[in-house]
């Protein structure tokens, strides 16, 4: 959660194919140097769909970026149910029967939220276990038939475990599964999807 600098080289991202840098940019892997907490703020703005959404430790930090906004002229609505048939469908299937299943045993998750996951594997070298990757984003109604973003609230929870040898599987699932546990549990989660929904600009 350190709030390190993260950037993008683009003068390196001219030497990849169009697939590897979309692959690059959803993994937030090299020549992307993206902390956890820029990753977690990345799948925040996705589901906010809010321009200004950024994530912070310091209160008073603001954030330097600019403000998200469709491009072509395309509809805030437009975008959103773009958004809500392909990749909102696709991280609600990840967690009940894609990739994530492997990583989150779903059996021990409360069931009045509606859980969207996305995967992520980073191959370093031959010589090193591979970095394995895990957004969740844990809502309190179904994003893939809302009506707008201000339907539902949600909350985003990043992993990144560096080197992690695949003998470990079980391991990881079974410390993933009971880290979410302790979140959904925890009472500053209860508090804040009880909170009165705040308005939206």
């Amino acid at each position: 959660v350190y709030p390190n600098p993260s950037s993008a080289y683009y003068h390196a991202f001219n030497q990849l194919s169009k697939e590897s840098r979309l692959q690059q940019y959803t993994l937030g892997a090299s020549p992307l140097q993206l902390t956890p907490l820029k990753m977690a703020e990345m799948y925040g703005r996705l589901f906010s769909q809010c321009r200004d959404y950024y994530a912070h430790i310091y209160p008073s930090y603001e954030s330097p970026a600019s403000r998200w906004t469709a491009s072509n002229g395309v509809s805030a609505e437009a975008l959103f149910r773009f958004y809500q048939h392909t990749l909102f469908t696709g991280m609600k299937q990840c967690y009940e029967n894609g990739t994530a299943t492997k990583m989150v045993d779903a059996s021990q998750l409360p069931s009045q939220y509606h859980y969207y996951m996305k995967t992520g594997t980073l191959n370093i070298d031959e010589n090193h276990p591979n970095d394995r990757m895990l957004a969740v984003v844990i809502t309190d109604r179904d994003v893939c038939s809302a009506a707008c973003p201000s339907d539902y609230r949600f909350y985003v929870v990043y992993f990144r475990y560096v080197q992690a040898p695949r003998e470990a599987g079980a391991m990881l699932r079974t410390q993933t599964t009971a880290t979410l546990r302790r979140i959904i549990e925890s009472n500053s989660f209860k508090d804040y999807f009880n909170r009165p929904q705040p308005s939206r600009p």
